[in-house]
């Protein structure tokens, strides 16, 4: 079966925004999956391990807060969210319309062969 979807790759490229190239995840590169915190990445000394299905091995590794206190945070910047939300369409319809055209150009990125 991998051998069927190989070459189709060859044909396309990743985007420069990617930090992943999917076709190179295997046992012997697996990915790190960080959390993001306040806008920052945050690497987790404890991760959960996820086995590919059609080769085995681990090829990702998922970060899980260590302890109560990296917990705590991530309880405490969900709390700084106002209750009707950044993207409410009838209080800020500008955010609307401009989420609108950044979903618009992620689809369109996407479908870039």
């Amino acid at each position: 079966m991998n051998l069927l979807f190989r070459g189709t790759h060859l044909f396309s490229k990743i985007p420069k925004w990617a930090t992943l190239d999917p076709w190179l995840l295997s046992k012997n590169t697996p990915h790190t999956v960080a959390n993001i915190l306040d806008g920052q990445i945050i690497n987790s000394p404890k991760t959960d391990s996820i086995v590919d299905p059609l080769h085995g091995g681990i090829f990702l590794h998922n970060s899980l807060p260590t302890d109560k206190t990296l917990l705590d945070a991530y309880v405490a910047s969900q709390l700084k969210v106002p209750v009707s939300g950044l993207h409410n369409p009838i209080r800020n319809v500008g955010r609307y319309m401009q989420l609108g055209e950044i979903f618009l150009n992620i689809a369109t990125e996407m479908r870039k062969p």
